[in-house]
């Protein structure tokens, strides 16, 4: 088949028969689906350069212009979305029969988001066996300060400079007193 259009899909039949004396004749049917792919890798949008912890993350995957349809996909750090976290989009029709489809990702971003420091969002399109293309967008992350309180070290000079105290011990010893001036006042 030559020259065939988005048209041309649908059910074809093949006919074989052999010559004389048999004339023996052997059919097939089969379905033909004429793709038209799109001429760009999946676009994602709505994101952001960079997340905090807590942070509504809420980004879209377009793939414009295909027959049939793509099928997208989002992968958050290489692991298949969550299908709760997916919003799904009716493919929009172009006047040439084409096809945009859209996916939406929503969650709220946490610290298992950054195992590395970065979040790597991707969207696939595939259209049956024939395309698959994606687009990957990575984004820093900022993990909330957990670790322990900062401990000063400044040093007292008491006196005429004659001693050098480190000022732990200062903060040590003024607690000290408090708390012996409170023990003897409440007696």
């Amino acid at each position: 088949m030559r020259s065939v259009s988005l048209q041309s899909s649908g059910k074809y039949k093949c006919e074989v028969s052999a010559d004389s004396p048999s004339f023996h004749t052997e059919s097939r049917s089969a379905e033909m689906l004429v793709v038209d792919l799109p001429d760009e890798v999946p676009t994602i949008s709505g994101g952001r350069a960079k997340y905090h912890v807590g942070d509504k993350l809420d980004v879209n995957c377009t793939s414009a212009r295909s027959r049939p349809a793509a099928s997208l996909m989002w992968y958050i750090n290489d692991d298949q979305a969550e299908s709760e976290n997916l919003v799904e989009y009716t493919p929009v029709n172009d006047s040439d029969g084409l096809e945009t489809s859209r996916l939406g990702l929503r969650f709220t971003v946490g610290p298992r988001h950054f195992p590395s420091g970065e979040l790597r969002l991707r969207c696939t399109a595939t259209i049956a066996a024939v395309y698959w293309q994606s687009s990957e967008e990575s984004v820093e992350g900022q993990l909330p300060q957990t670790g322990p309180a900062l401990e000063s070290k400044g040093v007292y000079k008491g006196g005429s400079g004659s001693s050098v105290i480190p000022h732990t011990w200062v903060s040590c010893l003024c607690g000290l007193v408090v708390t012996t001036y409170h023990l003897l006042t409440n007696l």
